[in-house]
């Protein structure tokens, strides 16, 4: 008896014995709040106040402000503040909205986080057009300008035609000039040290504020304040006022992502210029909306309408109306998906006043409490403030298991416990369960016994692991398990030399090294802003300098690692350091940044700013001496990637090529297989499904019939057939027999019982996706699918040549009754080509919910899916090969 309370005490939450408390199940009207209460009113240290850009450049004219005290002295025409470069049609109307916040902040306890953002760029700044004669070439990859016939694509899509209009750069671009004319340049703006820089002067910034600065650089710009913003060193107050020489910088790795995940944030307000910009662009990345994991797992995002504006209105809904597919609440306490506990929620805030603001999300659900005395009692039903695993507050929520026909409050828990204020029921002794439905005093004996029998064996599975678990979470080589050989020829220093351009390549490359240090221990690798003690020093041999100890670095390195990126061959340091590499004949390694705002630039592109004479010998196949037989005899180029899963996939690649070239593998003539540790890589495992699964794919699905013949060789007991029905015609048969196999209950799992094979749709997203009478096609045969209780697989084409778009156009594309219905809940699982399929494929099939196993144990068939194209040739033989 003791050893079971000791169990049930250890291993559930409090008060609780049986599962976590759930919404309830039918649905609620939200309860009367007659008075809000002051916890629902306040702010506190886990939320944060985002104020975007907020500064003279965007702002119109406005009047000089009698009774308000400016936080510095600012000029003025016959009584009005200038309008900035770029301004923001009714800009002036937030200020109001945002100082309002920042008052009930302080009334608050100044327990919330401020930061604030600021648009600093040096004086000569690539984006400028004034900058540059004629205006900026298109294909730059320093981003500028709008436009208002697309959804907000920046300039260097546009072509030739938007370089050689009169009308392209000016001085300053209103809105009336963007709306009637068409594209604009940006003209000089927001110069560090400038007035233009500085904040609105009416902006009440608490001296707590914390600033970051986005496109300090020269040859950068950022529209996403959570990917490249640098947090401010001045002194408080002086943040906005100091030249580009004076200006101190925090160190990159501190980005606004880190600030809040310090500050702890998991609610974020987001205020400031313009929708549209730099506002829809953070939104987007802080909900995961882009190609980057939202940085606030667990945590909501919410949008305040008053206190934003966009330069053009209609790219403005767009934002909005995209946070708004982003909640999970479609009233009070009732979530769409409760799968989704980790993502973050967005909220478009569209009352005005602050205090109203927060009254609007208590009324939805998304407000806050203390006790259950801040939850008031309606339809005989009694409201607990159920705590919100992300924050230290609550929320108020119907006790469960209370029908609305039931007057008798004692009939909570079935009895025998109470409703807590915890979230759940607590059980009397002896009593157990979600709702305490199970226990007494009869089955307590066989209860324990069981329970001492599984601790037992708990124990000895973690001591078990405890003991076998490899220290070392280095990369190992696949045919002995070992750490690889890192070797080095005579002479040498370095395993790995990394060339790239600064303006776009060093934050890259900065992670490259970081990564290969954890991934290869003990690897030498040269990077000039750490290991560079003479420039002269760089291309010694190639120059017939004369060589020192720390001299000759790219003569005393094995291989060298060329980072292509934008603006890599117009750099003469990079040609210096490309010819003094093939002059010691060196192996070249080329890793590829694609991301245009990251820098990237497509390969196309490159290979023809590449010197004629250094052409072939880069981009041309490897000479003999330094071809092997292993994986990357051929191979040159490797994509460069940033979600995690890929990206490891890169630095697999690259020390594999890196390790084929050092002594010890040289004399083996081949290249290592390397893999992950305890084979943390999906791509490392065998899928399968334990009993038979079909996978359907719609021939109104442009390029999903493929795949799923990808997917289907990928993992065994997977079935892709032939469609010789329409599907919805399948769908609509199943959805028959899931209704008669039992109730609506049984119906979510009826796919998955032993007797019944498990059922998915793959959705393919590319270009040609819902588009024209096979999108309408498409979207019925998904709302069949859902409604049959089909699982729906979404997979994102990345290939630019295959069709990719970004997610935000599926957004607009999709049909809106399906984006409601939460098709998009679940992040898509991206689909790469090349060296990457490996990792699409193996996440596909985790996201499917395939077991997993290690290499070696499948069955001789994969699958019963004909491995044929739709155009009727076979499943690539090298895709296949490996998986």
């Amino acid at each position: 008896m003791r050893l079971l309370v000791l169990v049930a005490a250890i291993c559930l939450p409090r008060g609780t014995v049986g599962a976590p408390p759930t919404p309830p199940s039918t649905p609620l009207s939200s309860p009367p709040l007659s008075s809000a209460s002051a916890a629902c009113q306040q702010l506190g240290h886990q939320d944060a106040l985002l104020i975007l850009d907020v500064q003279n450049a965007f702002m119109e004219a406005r009047p000089i402000r009698p009774q308000a005290t400016p936080s510095y002295n600012v000029p003025a025409v016959d009584g009005f503040i200038a309008q900035g470069n770029l301004s923001v049609p009714d800009s002036g109307a937030i200020i109001d909205v945002i100082n309002a916040w920042l008052s009930l902040r302080n009334s608050s306890g100044r327990n919330a986080s401020v930061i604030a953002t600021l648009d600093y760029h040096p004086p000569d700044h690539c984006s400028f057009c004034n900058s540059h004669e004629g205006g900026i070439p298109a294909g730059s990859f320093c981003l500028f300008g709008a436009h208002t016939w697309s959804t907000g694509d920046t300039g260097d899509t546009l072509g030739s035609t938007a370089n050689n209009n009169s009308h392209v750069c000016e001085d300053t671009v209103s809105q009336t000039a963007f709306s009637q004319n068409g594209y604009y340049q940006w003209p000089f703006h927001a110069i560090a040290g400038s007035l233009s820089a500085r904040f609105d002067p009416y902006l009440d910034l608490p001296d707590d504020t914390v600033a970051f600065k986005l496109g300090t650089q020269l040859m950068e710009d950022n529209y996403d304040a959570l990917d490249g913003a640098r947090r401010s060193l001045a002194p408080a107050g002086q943040h906005d006022s100091q030249p580009s020489a004076l200006d101190l910088l925090d160190d990159p790795a501190h980005d606004l992502t880190a600030e809040l995940e310090i500050r702890g944030v998991k609610r974020l307000f987001v205020f400031g210029l313009a929708t549209d910009y730099v506002v829809g662009e953070t939104v987007k990345h802080a909900l995961g909306l882009s190609d980057y994991t939202a940085p606030l797992l667990g945590g909501q995002v919410l949008l305040v309408a008053d206190g934003t504006r966009a330069i053009l209105s209609h790219l403005g809904e767009a934002v909005t109306d995209a946070v708004d597919k982003r909640s999970r609440y479609v009233d009070k306490y009732i979530t769409t998906n409760s799968n989704l506990t980790d993502d973050p929620d967005g909220y478009v805030i569209k009352v005005s006043g602050a205090s109203e603001g927060l009254l609007e999300l208590c009324s939805r659900g998304l407000g806050t409490c203390e006790d259950s005395a801040q939850c008031q009692s309606a339809l005989n039903r009694e409201y607990y403030c159920r705590p919100l695993a992300a924050f230290d507050w609550g929320e108020c929520a119907a006790c469960r298991d209370v029908d609305q026909s039931v007057v008798d409050l004692g009939a909570i828990c079935h009895g025998h416990g109470t409703c807590t204020d915890n979230g759940a029921c607590s059980c009397d002794l002896l009593y157990y369960g979600g709702a305490c439905a199970y226990g007494g005093p009869v089955v307590v004996a066989a209860v324990a016994s069981t329970v001492t029998l599984f601790v037992a064996c708990c124990v000895l599975v973690i001591a078990t692991r405890m003991c076998t678990r490899r220290r070392s979470l280095g990369l190992r080589v696949e045919k002995t398990g070992l750490l690889p050989v890192l070797s080095l020829a005579e002479g040498h220093r370095y395993h790995l030399f990394l060339s790239h351009i600064w303006a776009t390549g060093q934050d890259q490359v900065a992670v490259i090294k970081r990564r290969l240090a954890t991934l290869l221990p003990g690897a030498s690798i040269f990077l000039d802003v750490d290991d560079l003690l003479s420039a002269d020093n760089l291309e010694a041999s190639a120059y017939d300098l004369p060589a020192s100890s720390n001299a000759a670095h790219i003569a005393e390195s094995t291989v060298v690692l060329v980072f292509l990126s934008a603006g890599y061959f117009k750099s003469r340091n990079c040609l210096r350091e490309l010819r003094a590499a093939l002059k010691e004949e060196k192996p070249l390694l080329l890793v590829h940044e694609s991301n245009p705002s990251k820098g990237g630039a497509p390969l196309e592109q490159l290979q023809q700013e590449c010197p004629l004479e250094l052409r072939d010998a880069v981009f041309g196949p490897p000479p003999p001496d330094q071809r092997l037989s292993g994986d990357h005899g051929a191979m040159r180029i490797v994509p460069w990637h940033r979600l995690n899963r890929f990206q490891l996939e890169s630095l697999r690649l690259i020390a594999e090529a890196t390790l084929s070239h050092t002594p010890h593998y040289r004399k083996k003539g081949r290249s290592p297989r390397l893999y992950f540790p305890e084979r943390s890589d999906p791509a490392d495992y065998e899928f399968h499904f334990p009993t038979p699964a079909v996978l359907h794919a719609s021939q109104h699905n442009p390029g999903a019939a493929h795949v799923a013949e990808l997917l289907a060789a990928r993992v065994d007991n997977l079935d892709c057939p032939q469609q010789s029905r329409p599907l919805l015609e399948t769908f609509e048969r199943l959805r028959k027999e899931s209704h008669s196999s039992g109730s609506s209950l049984s119906r979510m799992h009826s796919f998955r019982s032993a007797s019944r094979a498990r059922q998915f749709l793959l959705l393919y997203l590319n270009a040609d996706t819902f588009v024209g009478e096979a999108g309408d096609a498409l979207e019925m045969e998904v709302h069949a699918a859902i409604s049959a209780g089909v699982e729906v697989v979404v997979l994102h084409e990345k290939d630019p040549g295959a069709g990719s778009v970004p997610f935000e156009h599926f957004l607009q594309v999709t049909p809106e009754q399906l984006v409601r219905a939460g098709l998009y809940r679940a992040l898509a699982t991206p689909w790469f080509p090349g060296p990457h399929a490996r990792v699409s494929l193996a996440t596909a099939a985790q996201a499917m919910g395939a077991s997993k196993r290690k290499k070696g144990h499948g069955q001789a068939a994969r699958s019963r899916c004909s491995a044929s194209t739709p155009g009727g040739g076979s499943v690539p033989a090298d895709l296949l090969a490996g998986l």
